[in-house]
């Protein structure tokens, strides 16, 4: 509970974590891709154990901040 009061409280919108499908669906890209740009480090994301989750606003900053093609 604390990890998830954590990151509700850093990630900016009210808690509203993306899965990694749901960040592929949004930006309309494979899910693979998401999960390499994580392993790269070319994209903000929050780790709790083996799970991985992705603030969306956060997200399209960083990739358009490096002139993404997404």
């Amino acid at each position: 509970a604390a990890v998830r009061q954590e990151l509700k409280a850093t990630n900016g919108n009210g808690g509203a974590l993306l899965t990694a499908e749901q960040l592929a669906k949004a930006l309309q890209i494979n899910r693979a891709t998401i999960y390499e740009w994580v392993k790269e480090k070319k994209i903000p994301h929050y780790e709790a154990g083996r799970f991985v989750r992705f603030n969306l606003t956060e997200v399209l900053e960083s990739l358009r901040k490096k002139g993404s093609p997404c």
